[in-house]
């Protein structure tokens, strides 16, 4: 598909096929706007008359972090608790990530994608692993949800 060509558009806040638009309505006309192949967009687009799903465009994925860098960053924290901590791996919109450790009444920015676990100072290297494979594993299922 050539970049300027177009199966989908949006009119009246609403998604559809171009064949979709309802009557009366031209994909011309200065009311539909085209989504265009090289558009990027963060989803692919629904029709809303029929349901169809076209993914034509060029849909941003949000990066996740490598499992052994959430695991260096669990590393860190180990070393400066305690007994048991809760964790949090918190995963921005731009592909940014924080670790987030301590009680949650603390954490002042909710924006983007959560897991949650807990770790003490004894954790082994392994389950420090598994706990950063389930943070990870949280988040994206919060992302994909949200999708």
């Amino acid at each position: 598909m050539k970049s300027y060509e177009y199966e989908a558009v949006t009119y009246d806040a609403a998604a559809y096929c171009v064949e979709c638009l309802p009557e009366g309505v031209d994909a011309e006309s200065d009311e539909v706007s085209p989504i265009f192949a090289d558009a990027e967009v963060d989803a692919a687009v629904v029709c809303d008359a029929c349901g169809a799903t076209h993914d034509y465009m060029n849909i941003r994925r949000l990066s996740f972090p490598h499992v052994d860098e959430v695991t260096r960053a669990l590393a860190n924290v180990r070393k400066v608790i305690e007994g048991e901590c809760d964790v949090r791996l918190q995963v921005y919109e731009d592909g940014a990530w924080a670790i987030r450790y301590g009680l949650s009444d603390y954490d002042q920015d909710h924006r983007g994608y959560w897991g949650a676990s807990s770790i003490d100072a004894d954790t082994s290297d392994e389950a420090l692993r598994h706990t950063a494979i389930d943070l990870i594993d949280e988040a994206e299922e919060q992302y994909s949800a949200a999708s």
